[in-house]
């Protein structure tokens, strides 16, 4: 090996050491000795596992508004979006190593349209033991949850102790096969209950700081720029948050930070008063009912 080849490789592997630590959508460079989980989004048929490029990422700890973090949760998420669609829209999905089921009692009590990424993690973490699963994931609205089957296991035998697990936990099963199988892989996004839970509290602060532009009667200039200002905030933070560490605090912690940041740098559309009063308002625990007539989650707030 000639001596800048050896430098090169010097590079990539420093490089890579470098990724232990990661933003939220960024990729994490796993050890050499251990093999990372694919991006869910992308099942490549391959049999060779040199040629198959997978990606061990990080995301948010998967937690309910108003439950605390849950401890060893599974800290893992897909690509970055642009890594994402590249590898689904070039990889073929082994059907025979996919298993997808229709749920019912997860979705998100809170946000229309939305799996609760908090009922899910406990689900997927209990089939992730099942012998022979290899991965399970969520799809956006927790009614589909997707099962990638080890090459070397029994996929009808798998299908069984999955199907039996979830209709002990009432989540009334139902499996897909053929065309509908075919049809929900190649249009759905998968993920992990963290991306749920990110897209939920991304939600719920922004609700929050409508709800207080409404109260408060700003005028049409003022209400767009503090809406703009908060989800910049907010989008900010969550690149910022060290995703690949559990956190023993609850979510209420990023919107105490979210709030004080916020009043903060809404200074200059707001009066003191009101910019105090919009960190108290940001501040406080979800209120029953609080989130009743809250509107279905946007829609660019998409799994990755």
């Amino acid at each position: 090996m000639s001596r800048q080849r050896v430098v090169v490789a010097g590079l990539l592997g420093f490089l890579c050491a470098l990724g232990g630590g990661c933003g939220s959508s960024e990729p994490c460079c796993s050890p050499a000795n251990k093999p990372a989980r694919s991006s869910p989004n992308a099942a490549v048929v391959s049999t060779n596992p040199q040629t198959t490029q997978k990606v061990h990422c990080c995301s948010p700890p998967n937690v309910s508004a108003e439950q605390p973090a849950t401890t060893g949760a599974d800290c893992c998420a897909p690509a970055s979006p642009k890594q994402t669609a590249s590898s689904s829209n070039s990889a073929k999905v082994d059907i025979a190593r996919q298993l997808v089921f229709k749920v019912e009692g997860l979705t998100c009590p809170a946000v229309k349209g939305l799996g609760c990424g908090h009922r899910i993690a406990p689900v997927l973490a209990r089939l992730n033991k099942i012998e022979g699963v290899e991965k399970s994931f969520t799809n956006r609205t927790g009614t589909l949850l997707r099962i990638s089957v080890a090459p070397s296991a029994d996929r009808d035998k798998v299908a069984a102790a999955v199907r039996d697990d979830l209709t002990k936990d009432n989540r009334k099963p139902v499996l897909l096969e053929g065309e509908e199988l075919q049809q929900t892989l190649a249009k759905e996004k998968w993920g992990s209950p963290g991306d749920l839970s990110a897209i939920e509290f991304r939600t719920l602060a922004l609700y929050r700081v409508k709800t207080f532009a409404q109260t408060e009667k700003l005028d049409k200039d003022t209400m767009p720029q503090l809406l703009k200002l908060a989800a910049r905030q907010w989008d900010r933070l969550a690149q910022g948050e060290d995703c690949c560490k559990q956190q023993s605090a609850d979510w209420l912690t990023r919107f105490h930070s979210f709030a004080a940041t916020l009043a903060e740098s809404a200074k200059e559309l707001l009066s003191a008063e009101q910019a105090k009063r919009l960190q108290e308002a940001l501040s406080k625990r979800p209120g029953k009912g609080e989130f009743k007539d809250l509107p279905v989650a946007e829609e660019t707030d998409q799994m990755p």
